[in-house]
């Protein structure tokens, strides 16, 4: 599986050890005994990586960090690079646009640079690459050893790694490091002159003062108020965050989707509970109870049967029970990893094997469809574990679902994934901070810009607009 980067970068799987399976099984045998809490390092992703230097430097960080700061007694992490020794160079990063610097974070760029800016820094930045691919050639063809002719060349360099990782090491970096659609997004409202600015809940401080329009920090100082708000935190929203964005509402600021609506969506069964309430058609859902009875579970859903936590996104946190066997391995290793613990037993659909839909829903309305498909023999679809999209015809049926499921979890922009079931459909859960890089991808739409859209109306739009997205 190979999937193309920036210009002209990549990231492919070369091979991999392991599956949900390995997992348990290295529970069973290893854990019980060493009371160890890492399961997922059992299972192994080889990677073959093309991207700039200075990508590959913020990269490498992260190998260094986890292998420094773990105890486990083998590393995370193999990285094995291509040397400027024996390799020529031949290709440079060249950006799409050129982003201006941040006033208030000296380690991010916050909007473009103006059209004509834009023009002036692709003529200086293209006269340097010319410079510089001109001096390195006239090193190596006059006899230079390569490795001294290197020293002239720019970060903007592409060079070539071989990564090894544990399948914990690589879920920690995606999570550290995905921030793609946020940046979209941000590109989307200075496209129509609306200031926005990234913020990251944990810079945020708030008090409760009669003076409520300064009860709030951000990075230590007090801030304007911002007009509106997009959390971006989905099911990773804890109680800190939910205080904040409460906090934000009270003092009148809009959010888009509100604390309440994200708080529901994050519990997967209270979400059930809702839709279920309203006649929407769901699968089969049960709190487990402990202690946990297999036989039960059997009788009343059967087998195979998805297991889920309670919270989470990106199909993580999501299993699959071929037999009751399985499902009591995957219940021991969760008594094991953690002696309390929330999980639900849903019926396995198998008309939705490797396959399901994903609808995108703004102000209750669909505004994109496709259907995602597993590219190997995994139960689950998401793009994010490797499956592909395709562009899917919005019925009546499929708008229904979507904006009623948005409307009845009062959620601006949501995210309803639904399973085929024997011609119709089920709603299989719904997310209040769903990705568009696949929906954009797949089906040539600009969710972004739709979002802005729809910001700018919910709003009322004039040209003083500021917000912040975390």
């Amino acid at each position: 599986m190979k999937r193309e980067v920036l210009d002209k970068g990549f990231v492919e799987v070369i091979d991999y050890l392991g599956s949900d399976l390995t997992v348990v099984n290295s529970a069973r045998v290893y854990l019980a005994k060493h009371k160890h809490f890492s399961p997922f390092r059992h299972m192994m992703v080889q990677f073959h990586l093309k991207a700039p230097e200075f990508v590959m430097r913020q990269w490498y960080k992260h190998v260094v960090g986890i292998e420094t700061t773990s105890s486990y007694p083998t590393k995370d992490h193999a990285w094995n690079e291509i040397s400027g020794r024996y390799t020529p160079v031949v290709d440079y990063y060249v950006p799409e646009v050129w982003r201006k610097q941040s006033e208030d974070n000296k380690q991010a760029s916050e909007g473009v640079l103006n059209n004509l800016q834009q023009k002036r820094m692709r003529q200086i930045y293209n006269s340097f690459l010319n410079d510089v691919e001109r001096t390195y050639e006239t090193m190596v063809n006059s006899g230079m050893a390569k490795e001294q002719a290197r020293v002239v060349l720019p970060l903007s360099q592409y060079t070539e790694v071989y990564w090894t990782a544990s399948f914990q090491a690589i879920m920690n970096f995606i999570e550290l490091r995905d921030e793609r659609e946020t940046q979209k997004l941000i590109e989307e409202f200075e496209k129509q002159e609306i200031k926005i600015r990234v913020v990251d809940p944990q810079d945020v401080d708030i008090f409760v003062d009669k003076d409520d329009r300064k009860s709030i920090l951000v990075t230590g100082k007090a801030r304007k108020l911002p007009d509106f708000v997009i959390p971006r935190t989905g099911s990773g929203t804890t109680y800190f965050i939910k205080a904040i964005l409460r906090h934000l509402e009270r003092l009148g600021v809009v959010l888009i989707n509100g604390s309440t609506a994200i708080d529901t969506v994050k519990d997967k069964l209270y979400t059930q509970q809702i839709l279920g309430e309203s006649k929407l058609p769901v699968p089969k859902t049960m709190l487990v109870r402990h202690p946990i009875n297999s036989e039960f579970i059997e009788n009343n859903i059967g087998f195979p049967a998805i297991i889920k936590t309670l919270s989470g996104s990106f199909g993580a946190g999501v299993f699959l029970a071929e037999t009751k066997r399985q499902f009591q391995d995957l219940i021991k290793l969760a008594e094991i990893t953690k002696r309390s613990y929330n999980i639900i037993v849903q019926e396995f659909i198998k008309d939705s094997w490797g396959r399901d839909i994903r609808v995108f829903v703004l102000n209750h309305k669909v505004v994109g469809c496709m259907m995602r498909q597993a590219t190997d023999d995994d139960f689950r679809a998401n793009i994010t574990r490797g499956g592909e999209g395709i562009p899917y015809q919005i019925t009546e049926e499929i708008e229904w679902l979507g904006g009623e499921s948005a409307r009845l979890l009062d959620l601006d922009i949501a995210g309803v994934d639904l399973l085929f079931d024997n011609g119709g459909y089920r709603i299989c859960e719904v997310n209040s901070s769903p990705g568009f890089e696949g929906m954009d991808k797949y089906t040539n739409t600009n969710i972004a810009e739709q979002i802005v859209n729809y910001v700018k109306h919910k709003i009322g739009y004039s040209e003083n607009i500021s917000s912040d997205t975390g």
